[in-house]
């Protein structure tokens, strides 16, 4: 789905810098609107609309039609293919035709190790976060819908965490995904 509708599009080249000890490409990139809708509904007729509804579909369009601009910076390894940093900038336009913007710039290294995150004593909900920079939207729109079990933050099915060849070949992978689902997600996988 992502092969057929790259929604990230690299702007620029930078060369290369070294982020935590870590030699990494630098490149600019943008967020691409209608090839991101296009990406969703490749994904949900793959999926089924048990794991990406009509309403998220929606959801998102509504989303998109208010995004003046998402882009940023990454950084990726040059020896692992990892990201290392990435920067954000969103301008989004609010139904009271003011422009809210967001920036957040995130730096990874260990990747694939385990961590422990302590909550600061100031930590807000992101929905309450949230609600400052959108204020038009209800407080229901940034609550997660409970009717069925949590899958995570990235909304993988369980244990879909890995998306190399092994995992998908030794039928480990939980996901409740079809054959058919895999081949046309992963065009290495083999049956």
């Amino acid at each position: 789905a992502f092969r057929k509708n790259q929604f990230i599009a690299i702007t620029d080249t930078y060369g290369t810098e070294t982020i935590k000890g870590v030699e990494s490409h630098h490149y600019g990139y943008e967020l691409q609107k209608d090839e991101y809708m296009a990406f969703l509904k490749e994904t949900q007729s793959i999926l089924g609309k048990e794991q990406i509804s009509d309403d998220a579909i929606s959801s998102a369009e509504k989303s998109m039609q208010k995004i003046e601009r998402f882009a940023g910076e990454v950084w990726v390894s040059k020896d692992r293919k990892l990201p290392t940093k990435l920067t954000a900038d969103l301008k989004m336009n609010t139904e009271r035709s003011t422009t809210q913007s967001l920036s957040f710039e995130i730096t990874m290294s260990e990747h694939n190790t385990d961590f422990t995150v302590d909550e600061p004593e100031s930590a807000k909900p992101l929905s309450e976060i949230f609600q400052g920079f959108f204020p038009d939207a209800s407080q229901e729109s940034f609550q997660q819908d409970t009717s069925s079990p949590s899958q995570g933050p990235e909304e993988l099915p369980e244990g879909f965490e890995n998306f190399d060849q092994e995992s998908l070949q030794s039928g480990n992978t939980g996901s409740g995904l079809t054959e058919e689902q895999k081949q046309q997600l992963f065009e290495e996988y083999e049956q």
